[in-house]
């Protein structure tokens, strides 16, 4: 796990649940603010990652493939996120978490299936 994983995943989830569980709303608000100005951030940037992966040399697609080839911490952590959107009532929020959830996976799944 590197740091950006850690800071847009992990943490805010921790935040969410410990101000779910305290009665500390605010918390909950800061956490929903960094899972949507990722999902925001992922909307962007996975068709750059498309554009720039189609215009990458072999040796380039085989180190994202290597990087992106065991998703289980990802989709784990995703899986948790939605769940937390629902128990914390963010239906817009969730949504557009669920868009850019489904694009980064996709994204992901072609360039292991078209890096060889």
């Amino acid at each position: 796990m590197n740091w950006i994983f850690i800071v847009f995943n992990l943490i805010p989830l921790l935040l969410g649940w410990f101000g779910f569980s305290a009665g500390q709303p605010e918390l909950v608000t800061i956490a929903i603010v960094v899972i949507a100005v990722r999902a925001a951030l992922v909307l962007f940037t996975v068709p750059k990652m498309y554009i720039k992966f189609q215009k990458s040399d072999q040796l380039t697609r085989r180190y994202h493939r290597q990087q992106l080839k065991k998703p289980a911490v990802v989709f784990i952590v995703s899986f948790i996120t939605l769940w937390s959107l629902v128990v914390w009532g963010e239906e817009l929020v969730l949504c557009m978490v669920v868009l850019s959830t489904a694009m980064y996976h996709g994204m992901r799944n072609h360039i292991v299936r078209h890096s060889y």
